[in-house]
Order: C-alpha cells, then sequence, then structure tokens
C-alpha cells in the first residue's frame, strides 16, 4: 500500500511483502525473496513508484524494489519531493527527510541518488520542481524562521528572508522581509534590491512601487526609460502583443506598434488565433484582433481551455457550458455541465448528457476517443446502452445515463437516480440499486471509486453509504 495517502490504484505493481517471524522482506512474483525479513514495515512512497519506505527500531528509510538501500534507516519521516518529468515520471524525484529534536522537527534533501545535499537542520525544506532535473535540484528552505535558496548543495540566496517565492514564467525569486521586496535571478544573482513596497513581474518587465512612485526596470534589473515605460508581454501569435500601462491596465498592439484596443481593461489574455480574452468592468468578451470587433459576449465567465484550441463559455445559474471551436463556433451548449480536460481531448458531461471534442474544439465520437474499446456508451431518444464497435447492441439504451467502460472493464448504469454496473461483455452485474450523487462514478466490479479529495482515493462495495 502507498505511504501517507492513497492513489488511484494504491499499490505498488512490481513487488510483493512478506512476512515471516513477525518481520517483513520483499519478494518477486516468481517468489524469489529479494530481502530477508527484516523491516518492521514495509510501504511504498507515494510520487516514486519503485520505491519503498521500510521501518526498523522505530526509524524509517528508503530502498528500492531490488532490495538496495537508497538512504540510512534513521529518520522519523521521508516524503517524496513531487518532481515530475513526462519521460521519466517520478524517477528524478528526490527526498525531504526529518527527524525529531529537542525543539521540533527539522528537515533535510537527499537526491534520486542517495546523496544527501542538505543535512537535517532546517525547520521546512520544499523543492522547486519547475526547474529541470538536467539544470540542478533548486530548494528553498527555512533556517531559524528566515527562508534562503540551495542549487544542489550550494547556497545561492542567504537565509534572510521571511518569505521567498519562485517566478515561474521568468526564473526569478521575489525575496520579502519587513514589508520590502526584492528580486535574485536563478543564479542567484541580486537584481532588485530589498527597498521596494511591491513588485510585479509582467512576461517583459518588472514594475517595482516605492513611496508609491512606480520604477521600471527590465529582467536584469536596468531601469528603462519614460518612453519605454509601458511593458509588453508577446503572445504566442507574434503579430500581437498584450500591453500593461503603468495603471496596470492592459491593451493590445500589433507588431507594427499601432494600438489594437486601448489600455483601459482590467485584463487580458491571448487565447489562439487572433483571438483574446478581454476583461472590463467584470464583462467579460472574446476579442477578433485582426478583424478588430467582439465576436462573443454575455456569458459569466470564458476560459481557454488549457492546452486546446477551444474556449468554454459558462452562462447563468444553471451553469450552461458552452463549447466555442478554434474558428469560434459554438459547437455545443449544456446545461448543468462540468468539463473535463485531458491529454488529447475534452469531456463534456452532466447527469444526463455526455460530449467529446478534439483539440480543436470540435465533437469527437467516443469511438475515436477511445479506439481500444470493444463496448461504447450510446444514446437513443433520451436513454441510453452499450452497442460494439461493429455497432451491434450489447445493452438497450434503457437507461437515463451510463458512463463509459473503464480501463478496469466496467461501466455504471443509471435508472430513476440509482445506480448499477455492467462490464465489457455487456453482462449486468448489479441492477441499479445505489443512489450516489456523483454524474459519473467509477467502478471497479462491485467497488466504486470514492475521491477524498486531495488526489486520494480509495475503492469500496459499501455503496449503501456513500454520500
Amino acid at each position: 500500500m502507498f505511504k501517507d495517502a492513497l492513489a488511484e490504484v494504491p499499490y505498488e505493481k512490481s513487488v510483493l511483502i512478506y512476512k515471516e517471524n513477525d518481520k517483513y522482506g520483499i519478494i518477486n512474483y516468481q517468489g524469489k525473496k529479494i530481502t530477508g525479513a527484516i523491516y518492521d514495515e514495509i510501504e511504498s512512497l507515494l510520487y516514486k513508484e519503485g520505491c519503498l519506505v521500510v521501518k526498523q527500531n522505530e526509524k524509517y528509510g528508503i530502498i528500492n524494489i531490488k532490495g538496495k538501500k537508497i538512504t540510512e534507516i534513521i529518520y522519523d519521516s521521508i516524503s517524496a519531493d513531487g518532481y515530475y518529468e513526462n519521460e521519466t515520471k517520478y524517477k528524478n524525484a528526490g527526498f525531504i527527510v526529518g527527524q525529531k529534536q529537542e525543539e521540533g522537527y527539522r528537515y533535510g534533501y537527499i537526491n534520486n541518488d542517495g546523496k544527501v545535499l542538505l543535512d537535517i537542520e532546517y525547520n521546512e525544506v520544499q523543492r522547486i520542481t519547475e526547474f529541470k532535473s538536467t539544470e540542478g535540484t533548486y530548494l528553498i528552505a527555512l533556517k531559524n524562521g528566515q527562508a534562503g535558496v540551495y542549487k544542489n548543495k550550494e547556497q545561492i540566496i542567504n537565509h534572510s528572508y521571511e518569505v521567498i517565492d519562485y517566478n515561474k514564467q521568468n526564473e526569478l525569486f521575489i525575496v520579502q522581509k519587513n514589508g520590502k521586496s526584492g528580486i535574485f535571478d536563478k543564479n542567484g544573482k541580486e537584481i532588485l534590491k530589498l527597498e521596494y513596497d511591491s513588485v510585479l513581474i509582467t512576461e517583459e518587465s518588472i514594475i517595482a512601487q516605492k513611496d508609491e512612485i512606480k520604477y521600471y526596470y527590465d529582467k536584469k534589473g536596468n531601469e528603462v526609460t519614460k518612453k519605454e515605460k509601458q511593458s509588453y508581454s508577446i503572445a504566442e501569435n507574434r503579430d500581437y502583443f498584450i500591453t500593461v500601462d503603468e495603471n496596470e491596465k492592459y491593451g493590445i498592439k500589433n507588431k507594427e506598434g499601432n494600438i489594437v484596443l486601448e489600455n483601459e481593461y482590467s485584463y487580458i489574455e491571448y487565447a489562439y488565433n487572433n483571438y483574446f480574452i478581454i476583461l472590463k468592468e467584470g464583462d467579460t468578451k472574446v476579442y477578433d484582433a485582426y478583424n478588430r470587433e467582439v465576436i462573443v459576449s454575455g456569458y459569466n465567465a470564458l476560459q481557454k481551455i488549457e492546452g486546446k484550441k477551444a474556449i468554454q463559455a459558462i452562462l447563468g445559474n444553471n451553469s450552461t457550458v458552452d463549447i466555442f471551436n478554434e474558428n469560434m463556433k459554438k459547437t455545443y451548449s449544456m446545461p448543468n455541465a462540468s468539463l473535463n480536460n485531458y491529454d488529447k481531448y475534452i469531456k463534456l458531461f452532466s447527469k444526463t448528457d455526455r460530449k467529446y471534442f478534439d483539440e480543436k474544439g470540435n465533437i469527437v465520437e467516443n469511438t475515436q476517443i477511445f479506439p481500444e474499446l470493444d463496448l461504447y456508451a450510446f444514446q437513443k431518444d433520451g436513454k441510453w446502452g452499450f452497442k460494439d464497435k461493429n455497432e451491434s447492441i450489447k445493452v438497450q439504451a434503457i437507461y437515463d445515463m451510463v458512463t463509459e467502460i473503464n480501463e478496469y472493464g466496467f461501466a455504471g448504469i443509471k435508472l430513476d437516480e440509482k445506480w448499477g454496473i455492467v462490464n465489457l461483455k455487456g453482462t449486468i452485474i448489479t441492477q441499479p440499486i445505489y443512489k450516489i450523487e456523483w454524474k459519473e462514478p467509477e467502478f471497479i466490479g462491485k467497488y466504486c471509486k470514492v475521491n477524498l479529495g486531495y488526489g486520494m482515493t480509495y475503492y469500496t462495495k459499501d455503496l449503501e453509504n456513500i454520500e
């Protein structure tokens, strides 16, 4: 079982624990012992698959699934730092380790190779996970209540500050102490001295205020002239720039420097193509910079769907969601809807409806989204059932709602506000008898997935008590 929290599948998948003489060891699936039964406890470590937390004499350490010791077994607490890369997953994540001392817990840091970067002497340690592992391990650590920054073992910002925040977009550190702010770069070089009442970092410049006077700097800390005191944020479309003036009002200019929108908006965000989301006096609209006209308005909220060329528009108290595609044409409208954004598609769903969209906001069929499935949900005359790849009906469309077959081979079927369960062969294994309020419950056999929040889940067959 994973330590401290429950994941989607909350078990280490490579090895098993065995017990012998009231002690524990690990064994592979062929029955070969990897370690002796020498540990008081063994658990998997959340966000660090392949590493195991072991306990001996009331202390904790880390071994890998081959039985190799990664850290000494001398700590009172161990957690992974949460570092993640798409290719290597959590491989390069390190460990935040703690020991209980007379004055309370103190923490240190060990990298993924087991090398100690920070000794056990800090009130708090956190890794800045935005830096790639090839750039080094950046850590913010508190010592005697003062924050500092380390790159690997080297201290690049002294422990002199109450708060240190990292600005990912510009790779700058904002430091604060006694109500004053300053800025360092990622190498620990001071960009702005600790003397400003506030600092605002835009994509292209820094606006710092002191004694009600605003000063303007480039990203290296050089003050710009009055003529340059309008900061420019380059949109992904290099034909346009989002501008922010000294009053922190937003506008748009084109690449020739001509004004497209005056600086009179509370906020402007680039969407895609020539489209911008603009906000003024609480009213949000979509603006076409090429034709210089508002093309979508009248909604409570407009949001670009992250990583997609599509926008969701939310209207009214019943949370009607409209989807606009890359050409800003409305492709679907769904009342009381929720939206999930996945890598390659978008899912819009309610208690009675579900639609899928591609990365450009156009409707696509579930057969295109899940080509590997043998059974697909379909809707007919307002009712739901299941078909196979050949369009043969396997479960008649008699249900108020169904879910798609999940990776474990099960789906939910809903009738008269109650849920049942069907398997990938179309066999009903539980009739709709469970009252579950969620729009799309997920099942493994007769077990239902329960979300505890903060990414923690478990599965239960005590469905009568699910709220």
